[in-house]
């Protein structure tokens, strides 16, 4: 509750918004999380990010997109 408080208030914070969608993947809400990850990985995209749209869209049941996220990732910021 208080990460959505803080998105509404600033939602050009883009680590409170990277932080919403990591809660949202502990909290098993994968498919609420994948929009906002896709948003961040646009905005600024980060290894991090990268990983965590993977691991939400793997468990939001879409394993090529997964693939996909992991690929993009690995392009921007090598194999490590």
């Amino acid at each position: 509750a208080h990460l959505r408080a803080a998105v509404a208030l600033r939602p050009d914070a883009i680590l409170v918004r990277e932080r919403l969608a990591a809660a949202l993947i502990r909290a098993g809400r994968h498919s609420d999380a994948v929009p906002r990850l896709r948003d961040l990985v646009m905005a600024e995209p980060t290894l991090r990010r990268s990983r965590l749209l993977a691991e939400a869209l793997l468990a939001a049941g879409q394993p090529k997109a997964a693939i996909n996220a992991c690929e993009q990732g690995m392009r921007l910021y090598g194999k490590d």
